[in-house]
């Protein structure tokens, strides 16, 4: 596959803080202050971009589903990280646990795109639209799929609805094999139900207005979620042997903004990484 040409892509690369709100629930995490860089507020060069991302074992890319120009910009960094030494983990939020022989069959090019599809439909948990992730897929196949390994990584919706009808402690029971060992409560931060609750009510978390407590239910659903995710992603890195391995991890903006949620879990058990990490998030732009 030929290199992406991003010149013909509608995007704007800002500069923002360095790090994470305070509010980050783990030790360690303070070190991220949010400390203003010198390219907070300004555009980033692409190349530039491309080159501080690939410097990085731990990325995150917060998305808008399904935007082709957002996929544009992953697959970008997704080559760039693969053009250099260290194979590279791609752990998806669009494709469920139960999918990873999916993913490996499509990727030794057992099966076609269009078949990939197919039975990911069949299966019909998740529900994403992924015909504008092939250009990312397809680079992870052919003589990429030695230096690019994909992951399924998030738990199937199945189970927050099961939270939702019935309990937290039923659908924590059910999840168990997906989760961290012994999880038996779903906690987060003041500030990250902050951020969830603007994420649905479209209140500005800059004003000073506090969150309604109207939507606390579903945000232990969001809690599975991320629990889960992170737990694959925290396995990866356990498991891994190599210092230049690389980790992407793709999953929607809620799922990751201002290092809450999955980031945030990540890094708690791996501080090591703090130093080795971005994140980097996407967001509508009318210009």
């Amino acid at each position: 596959m030929s290199a992406l040409n991003l010149s013909k892509v509608m995007h704007r690369i800002i500069g923002a803080l360095s790090a994470t709100h305070r509010g980050g629930m783990y030790t360690g995490l303070d070190r991220f202050a949010g400390a203003k860089q010198e390219t907070y507020g300004l555009d980033i060069e692409t190349e530039s971009f491309l080159e501080s991302i690939a410097k990085c074992r731990l990325v995150f890319l917060g998305e808008i589903h399904s935007v082709p120009q957002i996929v544009a910009l992953q697959t970008a960094v997704l080559q760039k990280m693969a053009s250099l030494p260290g194979k590279v983990n791609v752990i998806f939020e669009h494709f469920s646990f139960e999918m990873q022989d999916i993913l490996e069959d499509y990727q030794s090019n057992s099966i076609s795109f269009d078949e990939m599809l197919d039975r990911y439909q069949q299966i019909g948990t998740e529900g994403h639209n992924l015909r504008p992730y092939k250009p990312l897929l397809e680079h992870a196949r052919g003589k990429h799929a030695g230096s690019i390994k994909l992951h399924a990584g998030f738990l199937p919706r199945t189970y927050a609805r099961q939270l939702m009808k019935e309990s937290e402690s039923a659908a924590l029971k059910a999840a168990s094999k997906w989760l961290q060992p012994n999880t038996t409560r779903l906690e987060g931060t003041e500030f990250h139900y902050n951020l969830f609750e603007s994420m649905l009510s479209g209140r500005n978390i800059h004003d000073g207005t506090p969150p309604v407590d109207q939507f606390q239910r579903i945000f232990k659903a969001q809690l599975l979620k991320d629990i889960a995710m992170a737990t694959k992603v925290n396995s990866l890195i356990r498991e891994s042997e190599d210092e230049e391995e690389k980790f992407l991890v793709i999953a929607g903006n809620g799922h990751l903004s201002y290092y809450q949620g999955v980031p945030e879990r990540v890094l708690a058990e791996h501080p090591e990484l703090i130093d080795q990490c971005c994140l980097v998030t996407s967001h509508e732009w009318d210009g």
